[in-house]
């Protein structure tokens, strides 16, 4: 079973062993529940949807974490060079990044503003880019949302369609 956030260390050209050490837990924590999953399906039994949702979860967030750990070194490396990071990046790569940025720049526009909850409603208006990727990755009963390097805005469980936006 490949999972999203292994293809996209790929894509980047990542190593685990370079990863922060609470990614790499994560990481650890994902591969014990993928074990879990081959383990009941050798024993011919039926994976629970909980088990199956669990591992999606996570593999979303890691795959946020790993797209932010991204952008951060490639940041670095455009502060500590004066090569051009997007020079050697993938055109698909170079598409990722900015749009990450953009996200993050509605996000600061939002915090700026003082908003620190929103309404899906009110966030669709105000940061289309931001909704669009979440409602794209929306997981109904899941925990949504999106987290860059320095925002989170989180959906809040018990009041669907209601966001808190938070700073990291």
């Amino acid at each position: 079973m490949k999972l999203a956030y292994q293809k996209k260390m790929e894509e980047f050209n990542l190593k685990l062993e370079e990863l922060p050490t609470e990614m790499k837990e994560d990481a650890k924590e994902i591969q014990k529940l993928v074990g879990n999953v081959n383990s009941i399906k050798s024993r011919g039994q039926k994976v629970s949807d909980t088990l199956m949702d669990q591992i999606r979860k996570r593999d979303r967030l890691l795959l946020q974490d790993v797209e932010d750990y991204y952008e951060d070194k490639m940041e670095e490396n455009e502060n500590g060079s004066q090569n051009d990071p997007k020079e050697t990046m993938t055109p698909e790569q170079k598409a990722n990044m900015d749009e990450g940025l953009s996200i993050e720049g509605e996000l600061a526009e939002l915090w700026k503003s003082g908003t620190k909850q929103i309404s899906g409603s009110e966030l669709r208006n105000r940061c289309p880019k931001c909704y669009k990727k979440i409602i794209n990755t929306y997981d109904k009963g899941g925990d949504n949302g999106i987290r860059t390097s320095r925002y989170c805005i989180i959906e809040i469980k018990d009041s669907p369609e209601m966001f808190n936006l938070t700073t990291r």
